[in-house]
């Protein structure tokens, strides 16, 4: 039936339409902000067939593992033996903690701390203005500044770390010492316009390992001395194992993804690469979105996260889990049952301080040509000096910890133009500013 409004009747239709379209924003708005925080969560139920297989693969991988979680409100680092006991918060503050690393000893671990308070998101984790990196004990405590403006840190040695500090690839002893470059993203063609995630530099300091965001998403190996791309798989999750001698990474090149890991020699994978061998775990079932992968200091295991939606990363509900390499492809043991954001663990087995570490990166007259320090020493920019930090038992804060450090400049290097690159240009991906806080 066709109805005929009066002039007044008309304006009061389109006030109410004003109305409900403010009302609609103010909506999105409120859910916009909802959306933002993280998840800090309840305790799962823990059925007895998870109770039973967690006891017993914690007890033969007798290790431990950290990870980063929201369940106490902002996301911070906690720890946990790998049978579900004895969890700890070993950070706490106003700011966002993230990608905590274990030591090759397993007595520290290096993570990223945002530089201001509140809830920073991962997609903001390769801006490193919004970010320094800390050294706490892996029992807590004793938290140390170890470098400014900095993020995606990892560990080259006992005492030596890498990080990314703008489009620059960074290594530094521990405190900001002899700080050098290792390579500069943007004078690479390939990495025009990408965003950079987990960049984790070789032992001899001759590869980087890196996931590569945006249209392309791959990860591979890149060469420092040749300049040259191998791209092992999709997706933007990879490190190298303790001993450099294989790398491992989440792949979703699958329905939801799955985690896969391979030998390389020189920076290169064999050249008869069977997909079937690769998998180390692809769980079946709702919650089979699998991430976060990092394999033990032992190289026998491996610490992952897996989710059922696809949300943002830190805002969706990952649960931990341990699988032994080599093992059922299909199975794995579910290591937490919080409805918190939980990611980015890493593991270490055996008693700190007495696993044998890798051996540390080549000394700078090893390092390659063209990359790293520059032969006549010139100054390039000096390092932010690092302020004070607190000391941050397990569970409580602490008196203030005396952890001043002056890091040196960094020498400069001077690059050759980058050849044509061997794989496709990464673009920039897509999506929405932070604003300012």
């Amino acid at each position: 039936m066709l109805q005929i409004f009066s002039a007044s009747g008309t304006a009061r239709l389109m006030k109410s339409t004003r109305t409900l379209g403010v009302m609609t924003a103010v909506l999105s708005g409120v859910l916009s902000l909802a959306c933002a925080a993280p998840l800090d969560g309840v305790e799962k139920e823990i059925k007895p067939a998870d109770l039973e297989s967690l006891k017993a693969t914690g007890a033969k991988a007798n290790g431990l593992v950290v990870w980063t979680s929201s369940r106490a409100g902002l996301p911070h680092l906690f720890t946990m033996k790998t049978d579900g006991s004895d969890i700890r918060q070993i950070t706490k503050g106003e700011g966002t903690d993230f990608h905590p690393r274990f030591s090759p000893d397993g007595l520290h671990i290096l993570f990223s701390r945002s530089r201001d308070d509140g809830f920073v998101r991962e997609s903001e984790a390769s801006n490193s203005k919004l970010w320094d990196l800390y050294v706490v004990n892996s029992s807590g405590g004793d938290l140390k500044l170890v470098a400014e403006h900095a993020t995606w840190g990892s560990w080259i040695g006992p005492e030596e770390i890498s990080f990314l500090r703008g489009s620059r690839i960074m290594r530094s002893k521990l405190g900001g010492e002899n700080e050098t470059r290792v390579m500069d993203l943007a004078k690479h063609a390939f990495f025009d316009g990408a965003t950079i995630v987990q960049p984790e530099v070789s032992h001899d300091g001759h590869f980087v390992a890196v996931g590569v965001g945006g249209k392309h998403r791959q990860v591979g190996i890149w060469s420092v001395k040749k300049k040259t791309w191998e791209q092992l798989g999709t997706g933007t999750q990879i490190g190298w194992a303790a001993d450099g001698a294989s790398v491992c990474w989440a792949d979703d090149a699958g329905k939801e993804g799955r985690i896969e890991h391979e030998p390389v020699v020189a920076g290169t994978p064999a050249d008869d690469r069977d997909p079937a061998k690769l998998v180390v775990v692809d769980l079946p079932g709702k919650r089979s979105r699998e991430a976060f992968p990092r394999l033990s200091n032992d190289g026998k295991w491996v610490v992952f996260a897996a989710a059922i939606g696809s949300l943002e990363n830190d805002l969706e509900d990952f649960e931990l889990y341990l699988a032994e390499v080599g093992g059922d492809t299909s199975h794995a043991t579910r290591l937490t049952f919080h409805s918190s954001n939980d990611r980015w663990p890493d593991i270490f087995v055996g008693e700190p301080g007495r696993a044998a570490a890798p051996a540390a990166a080549d000394e700078a007259g090893e390092r390659e040509a063209g990359e790293g320090e520059d032969a006549q020493g010139e100054n390039a920019e000096k390092a932010p000096k690092a302020e004070k930090a607190k000391a941050e038992p397990a569970g409580e804060e602490a008196a203030p910890t005396d952890t001043t450090t002056e890091k040196k400049a960094e020498p400069a290097t001077d690059e050759a133009a980058a050849p044509e690159e061997a794989a496709p240009k990464a673009p920039a991906p897509k999506g929405k500013k932070k604003k300012k806080r």
